[in-house]
């Protein structure tokens, strides 16, 4: 076996070539494993990013935000893209009402993805515990 110790404050890259790593806090070992491993433990809400058409977005906001306990924003980079957090969980059937309800009121929806917990969201929770 092989092993190279890469340092980096670009997680985004770490998590790309990596398979494993290690997270110190001030010299001092925090969290070590498979970063799949290291990204389950961290309890979070699941995201949902969903595209509509720009004219579309005003009236999907307002749609969404009718869903008790979903959080929605808008992307400043994006014009026509919404963010949407889901408070309960990978919670299928609150993603299928979201989509169902965008659908019914026909909105085009362009995109739809979730995002999963990534190295850095793991690695700012982690610190943040240590620390506290």
């Amino acid at each position: 076996q092989v092993a190279v110790l890469i340092s980096s404050h670009l997680l985004e890259v770490v998590e790309g070539i990596c398979s494993r790593v290690l997270i110190l806090n001030e010299g001092k070992l925090i969290a070590s494993g498979k970063i799949s491993e290291i990204t389950a433990k961290i309890p979070a809400n699941p995201i949902c990013r969903i595209r509509v058409a720009v004219e579309d977005l005003a009236p999907a906001l307002d749609i969404v935000s009718t869903i008790y306990g979903i959080e929605v924003l808008t992307n400043p980079q994006r014009e026509d893209e919404m963010v949407v957090t889901i408070p309960w969980g990978n919670n299928e059937s609150i993603i299928h009402e979201i989509l169902q309800s965008l659908i019914c009121a026909g909105v085009v929806i362009k995109m739809f993805s979730r995002e999963s917990i990534g190295l850095t969201d793991a690695f700012l929770s982690i610190i943040a515990e240590a620390q506290e």
